[in-house]
């Protein structure tokens, strides 16, 4: 569970690089719902199930890098809340 953004995949798409937007990096397919989902409200959670992690990787922010890509590694479930409550 990611608790980080009200809005799915965080900073991704500006050069984050926490939990969340390392989440989507590593399972593209996430990238989606950033087109699909808005901001979430308070009361509102988004599920993401059975996106392929696609690369390994290691690090966090400064020292975060990719180690390799041998295709589909393994099948994943993610769940966004907002942090705000």
């Amino acid at each position: 569970a990611d608790f980080a953004n009200r809005f799915i995949g965080g900073g991704v798409l500006a050069g984050g690089l926490a939990q969340e937007e390392i989440r989507f990096l590593a399972s593209p397919e996430c990238m989606a719902g950033c087109l699909f989902v808005e901001g979430m409200k308070s009361n509102e959670a988004v599920f993401i199930v059975g996106a392929l992690q696609y690369n390994r990787y290691k690090g966090y922010w400064e020292d975060f890098e990719f180690v390799d890509d041998d295709g589909p590694l393994r099948a994943s479930s993610a769940r966004r809340l907002d942090a705000r409550r």
